[in-house]
């Protein structure tokens, strides 16, 4: 095959000459189990083009205990850390094999390739784990205790699904006008009065089954328990106590 071939191959084409590479070094070595150079591709194999990491350490560790002097094996066993990140054990066997004088001048070159490749692979690692704890905290620090939520076990800590202050009560009733609707909704003892430009302005959603049919003007018959998100009114001046954002219709079990 020609490189220009190999670089064209399309990744289903790859899987299938990794799967049949892989099955004709199993059925070589099924017909000679003390060859151990068809271990040590297949390993290779395993490390670069699957990858199967774990059969690798399994083969690995067989081999090199077979062969305790063959230093490209143990080149395999460096390779194979630092493909799993494992920089400092790679790097301890790097730096045994360069100064090794049972490795010969290949193992010896390509130990010191490897070993300076260390530590650019280590700091790309790292940006990559300081990445994900960023973008872990920044999600920790966008959740929040919901003022009413499922009960316990239930999320009680989860990103809000809208941006804003909430608050969480009874939907009393909607007052619509020609500038807009008012929503009247007690919280806590307190009637919140909630503002939008149009109904179709507000997002809906709904975690109970009793909330059915259009949203209407007027007083409810059952004034239902929601968890409204708004700007509050410092924000928007007005009289009301802020712009309306969402309304989830949830369940009685969730006011706590």
């Amino acid at each position: 095959m020609s490189q220009n071939n190999f670089c064209n191959t399309t990744p289903a084409g790859y899987a299938e000459k990794t799967s049949l590479i892989r099955s004709q070094l199993k059925k070589a070595i099924g017909l000679a189990p003390s060859f151990l150079d068809a271990q040590g591709l297949l390993a290779l194999v395993d490390i670069e083009r699957n990858p199967r990491l774990d059969e690798a350490t399994d083969l690995l560790k067989h081999i090199t205990a077979m062969a305790p002097r063959r230093r490209e094996f143990k080149l395999l066993s460096a390779q194979l850390h630092l493909r799993k990140e494992e920089f400092s054990k790679s790097r301890e066997v790097l730096n045994m094999l360069t100064g090794d004088p049972l490795s010969n001048s290949l193992v010896r070159i390509q130990a010191q390739t490897m070993l300076d490749s260390v530590a650019a692979k280590e700091k790309i690692a790292s940006e990559r784990m300081q990445q994900g704890e960023e973008m872990l905290k920044d999600a920790a620090d966008r959740a929040v205790i919901q003022p009413c939520d499922m009960p316990e076990p239930g999320p009680q800590r989860k990103t809000m699904r809208f941006a804003g202050h909430q608050a969480c009560g009874r939907l009393l009733r909607i007052e619509c006008e020609e500038s807009g609707v008012v929503f009247f909704i007690d919280a806590g003892g307190r009637t919140l009065k909630l503002r939008s430009d149009a109904v179709n302005r507000v997002r809906f959603v709904t975690y109970t089954s009793q909330t059915r049919g259009r949203i209407e003007c007027g007083n409810l018959a059952n004034a239902q328990l929601v968890l409204v998100t708004y700007r509050p009114a410092q924000e928007v001046p007005s009289i009301v106590d802020g712009e309306l954002t969402a309304v989830e219709f949830v369940p009685e079990d969730w006011l706590r």
